[in-house]
């Protein structure tokens, strides 16, 4: 009698990832719940995006190549000074949107612990377990909050192509880059391949590069270790109320800053009024009339004490 063992074929595993990660600005919210659980103090994203969805009118072709323009005049008129789009049907909508989505970027960076190889390789790249499972404490005492072993397919959610630079410190930054598209065409799941190098670059100058003249908002922050990622091209448009839905999650992650910082800063180039600077807000005894602290050891124990302030002493 001979044992046989299963196969997991790569869309299955890719099914599943999906099926956890329903939306793309769910995606968002679960990468900066792995730099939290990752005890980063600063995380910066910015959404780089002069196309956020197929345009309807083109006043300028300056950011878009010559083979691009091909492309749109099969579908867009040229009148007045400006393309505008005539032919509207799913096939002309899918061929704009692989255009038009190339040009979007979505970045995101933090100054958490990173990772080294051999915690790319083993931890990073091993899909469907988590060591937030057994260590859901980090080091600075935070519950871990992210996915169990499927974050990582929130990338896929959001870019065809997603690259990753992380550093311990001490230690080099290593550089992951991953085509989700395998997923389309390989049988197997071990079919599937990221490639792995180390950078040339020290982390901390690939996230100047990365956040240009961002980086003297979060330049106070120690950036010798972390993991920043960026995504390109995008799969999906992007509209008001995914950028709402992301700004309202962010602020309700670490609403007061008290415990230890999570500062979010956000760059959104499509629609600068929900770029976003934190603002640490520390509760006073005159703000609250009750005030609750708990403490849970993991185990059977849960400390609880109140602070009661309703009544002025003086």
């Amino acid at each position: 009698m001979s044992q046989i063992g299963f196969k997991v074929s790569a869309k299955a595993a890719r099914l599943i990832g999906r099926e956890n990660i329903t939306d793309a600005d769910g995606a968002i919210v679960e990468l900066i719940k792995n730099a939290y659980d990752a005890d980063a103090e600063c995380v910066y994203l910015k959404f780089d995006m002069p196309f956020a969805s197929v345009p309807y009118i083109i006043k300028s072709t300056d950011k878009l190549s010559a083979e691009d323009i091909i492309v749109i005049k099969k579908y867009y008129t040229f009148t007045n000074g400006q393309f505008e789009r005539t032919v509207y049907n799913e096939d002309s909508t899918l061929e704009l949107e692989n255009v038009f989505f190339k040009y979007n970027t979505i970045i995101l960076i933090d100054n958490g612990t990173g990772m080294d190889e051999e915690t790319v390789t083993n931890s990073w790249m091993h899909i469907g377990t988590s060591n937030k499972e057994t260590n859901y404490i980090s080091s600075k005492g935070r519950i871990k909050t992210g996915a169990k072993g499927i974050g990582r397919f929130a990338l896929d959610k959001l870019s065809v192509i997603s690259k990753m630079h992380t550093a311990t410190v001490p230690g080099d930054t290593i550089h992951w880059e991953l085509n989700w598209n395998q997923f389309t065409d390989a049988q197997l799941l071990d079919q599937v391949t990221a490639t792995l190098s180390t950078d040339t670059e020290s982390f901390n100058d690939i996230v100047k590069k990365y956040a240009g003249n961002d980086y003297n908002n979060i330049s106070k922050y120690d950036w010798t270790h972390g993991t920043a990622i960026i995504l390109s091209p995008l799969r999906e448009p992007w509209n008001e109320k995914q950028f709402k839905k992301i700004n309202n999650a962010i602020q309700s992650l670490n609403p007061f800053g008290e415990v230890d910082e999570f500062s979010i800063y956000i760059t959104n180039t499509h629609l600068p009024t929900f770029s976003y600077k934190p603002q640490l807000i520390q509760l006073t005894a005159n703000d609250y009339d009750y005030r609750i602290n708990s403490e849970f050891n993991g185990d059977t124990t849960l400390n609880i004490t109140l602070l009661r302030n309703e009544f002025d002493k003086n």
